[in-house]
């Protein structure tokens, strides 16, 4: 209930609250941490985002913590939950400045996301991988892995005919741009 409460309040762009509702669902949940462990990890992945949303990099750090604690305490093999929490750890380093190691993440977060079942898994997570890759690579310099990744995205576009809601065209539109860019300096 919670979690579900500080997710609404992160969309309307409360995040302050968000994170307080994420922290109780949290201290919550942890009372029968064994038989709540995925709404747990959920609401520290949430709590995670949220901090980052905020640059709040200490409090990040500590949720993504407590989750690697808790995936290795419970051998968890759930896919997504490992796809996710290697992305958070990539947006992490990304914010921290380390942009090898924020490559390195989110090739793994993609890499486990494509473990997934394909009639399981979500795809626009996939697609906000890929973007988050691209945009390391692009400051990187790295042409050939950029044009690369963004044709990737196109595919998943194309593939799973995205209606193109907020993300997906916030995703489409930086992907344009950046071969708009290539274009015009005949890279």
């Amino acid at each position: 209930m919670y979690n579900n409460l500080g997710y609404s309040y992160a969309r309307r762009g409360d995040v302050n609250t968000a994170i307080t509702y994420f922290e109780k669902s949290v201290n919550t949940l942890k009372k029968n941490e064994e038989k709540a462990i995925n709404g747990l990890l959920n609401s520290l992945n949430n709590k995670t985002q949220a901090s980052l949303v905020l640059e709040d990099l200490p409090s990040a750090l500590d949720s993504l913590k407590k989750s690697d604690t808790l995936i290795k305490k419970y051998s968890l093999e759930n896919i997504q939950f490992v796809a996710a929490q290697n992305y958070l750890n990539a947006v992490y380093l990304m914010k921290s400045g380390d942009y090898k190691q924020a490559v390195d993440k989110y090739n793994l977060a993609i890499e486990t996301h494509l473990k997934i079942n394909k009639s399981n898994r979500n795809d626009l997570m996939l697609m906000i991988y890929y973007s988050n890759l691209v945009y390391m690579l692009f400051k990187a310099k790295h042409d050939e892995k950029v044009i690369e990744n963004i044709d990737k995205i196109y595919e998943i576009i194309e593939e799973y005919k995205m209606d193109y809601n907020k993300i997906s065209i916030e995703v489409k539109t930086m992907i344009d741009n950046i071969k708009e860019y290539y274009k015009l300096t005949n890279k």
